[in-house]
């Protein structure tokens, strides 16, 4: 809509001047002849149209430089660290929409990514610019013909400034391409990161129930090996019953001895017998001593292997804590990673989206410089028949005072739709 009233505004004022001019026409014709009133008339007409069409794309050109000198100075800013910049486009155009585009991409990367500082046409600078062309225009013929070499001159630099800002653009259309690489590269690396901390997740998990078994397997040992002490005593028990068994025999075999030793030749054989149950009294005396000991040992060994059973079931217990906590970690980790994978996917279209409208900025900039470099050339043209005119407006000199007060109202035409 904006556009539109621009157009419109533009349209008008140069029917405005066509009437002027043919007002100014009519106005030389009482002091010369037709034909050099046409032909100043038509000079007049479109030096003024010239003028209009060259501000409009000088304005334009200028909009685009600011825009790259900007868009410029945020990536650098960007690659700094700096993300919080932004563009701004009053106009609805396709600058507008990259701006667009632009902030919503810095939008999504940080949520993963950074804004752009406000871009602005300075309007005060075109003012002054289009009122110092209008005042050259109301100036003698040589003034006009050195202003329309200034102007040939700018259109150059405008040339030159498209140049570079599309250089700048197809500059930036290459980081972006690099940024959608790496984005890639960082959502495929996240994914397998994902992946692998799903996998620990599930090998922590099998850990915690091996740990558990190991526990149940500690303590069941552990209650068996309580057992074995509980019937180690019991031996225990059994050999000091037959430890006190073998005393009694060694004193049965004493007795039988002296009472076989009163029988004399009579109680031999049962002294040979009560000699034998002595040995065997002797040895099983022995072998209780030595089974006491054995069982002292075993003992002392169980205790041991208890109190290391309990130390075993400590450390799983501590252990299956903290695997409980690394388990907790990792689907942390695994939903941290699936989250930043979602930003990175949106990062990605973002950056697709703006890749697209850069190529279209490439694409309308090469044909503004086409622009630019035509008006240039048609800028050298109207010099040339400006120069050739010198001759024929000399004789309008003394119409200068009127085409002073025409001016005042084409200053204040002008600075109506500036």
């Amino acid at each position: 809509m904006a556009k539109k009233n621009s157009n419109s505004k533009i349209y008008r004022f140069i029917i405005y001047l066509v009437f002027l001019s043919i007002s100014i026409g009519l106005l030389i014709l009482s002091l010369t002849n037709q034909s050099q009133t046409l032909i100043i008339t038509s000079y007049m007409t479109l030096f003024l149209c010239f003028i209009i069409l060259m501000f409009k794309h000088w304005r334009l050109s200028i909009r685009v430089h600011f825009f790259s000198e900007k868009l410029q100075e945020s990536l650098q800013n960007a690659n700094t660290g700096v993300t919080n910049t932004s563009l701004t486009c009053d106009d609805q155009d396709i600058l507008a929409d990259s701006a667009f585009l632009y902030n919503s991409f810095f939008q999504e990367f940080n949520g993963f990514i950074l804004l752009m500082k406000r871009f602005a046409v300075d309007m005060e600078d075109s003012s002054k610019m289009l009122s110092n062309f209008s005042k050259e225009a109301d100036s003698s013929s040589l003034q006009v013909s050195k202003s329309i070499e200034e102007i040939a001159k700018s259109a150059m630099n405008q040339s030159n400034m498209l140049y570079k800002a599309n250089f700048t653009i197809k500059d930036l259309a290459r980081a972006i391409d690099s940024i959608i690489q790496n984005t890639s590269t960082i959502t495929e690396q996240s994914n397998k990161a994902a992946q692998m901390s799903l996998k620990g997740s599930d090998i922590v998990k099998l850990t915690l129930t091996n740990m558990n078994n190991i526990k149940e397997a500690a303590q069941n040992s552990s209650q068996t090996i309580s057992g074995l002490g509980n019937k180690s005593k019991q031996i225990g028990e059994v050999v000091q019953v037959i430890e006190e068994i073998a005393n009694q025999t060694n004193l049965l075999s004493l007795n039988a001895a002296i009472e076989a030793a009163r029988a004399g030749e009579h109680g031999r054989g049962f002294a040979v017998v009560a000699e034998e149950v002595k040995k065997l009294a002797d040895k099983s005396t022995e072998a209780t001593k030595q089974i006491a000991d054995i069982i002292k040992h075993i003992l002392i060994d169980i205790d041991i292997s208890i109190d290391a059973m309990h130390t075993t079931t400590e450390k799983v217990k501590e252990g299956s804590n903290t695997a409980e906590q690394t388990t907790t970690a990792l689907e942390n980790i695994f939903s941290s990673i699936h989250e930043v994978v979602e930003q990175a996917e949106n990062i990605s279209a973002a950056i697709e989206e703006i890749a697209a409208s850069a190529n279209e900025v490439v694409f309308s900039m090469d044909k503004i410089t086409e622009i630019v470099q035509g008006n240039a050339s048609a800028a050298e043209q109207i010099s040339s028949a400006a120069e050739e005119s010198n001759a024929s407006l000399e004789e309008i000199s003394a119409t200068s005072n009127k085409l002073a007060s025409i001016s005042n109202e084409v200053n204040k035409l002008l600075t109506k739709y500036v």
